[in-house]
């Protein structure tokens, strides 16, 4: 953000700001990040049980190579229109 105020531009008139993850600071910084959340917890979880299982088994189960967690746009002040759209 810092580099983009550097080169005279403006979040969000000239350039869109997104970050994965919304964690602290997103919400605390001028302006507020638009992130896309994952559930960091429910990811934790998983790769924790993963691991205990292959622990205990030594081998990994089929369904648990990939594991789907639903995440969410978290829309604020970062992100703006195309200039000249509605």
């Amino acid at each position: 953000m810092s580099a983009i105020r550097r080169l005279g531009k403006s979040i969000p008139d000239d350039i869109s700001l997104i970050c994965f993850n919304d964690t602290f600071p997103c919400n605390e910084i001028e302006p507020p990040l638009t992130c896309i959340a994952a559930p960091a917890e429910a990811m934790g979880n998983a790769a924790a049980k993963i691991l205990l299982n292959w622990m205990e088994s030594g081998t990994l189960e089929d369904d648990q190579q990939i594991i789907a967690m639903p995440e969410s746009l978290v829309e604020r002040r970062s992100t703006a229109s195309p200039a000249g759209t509605t």
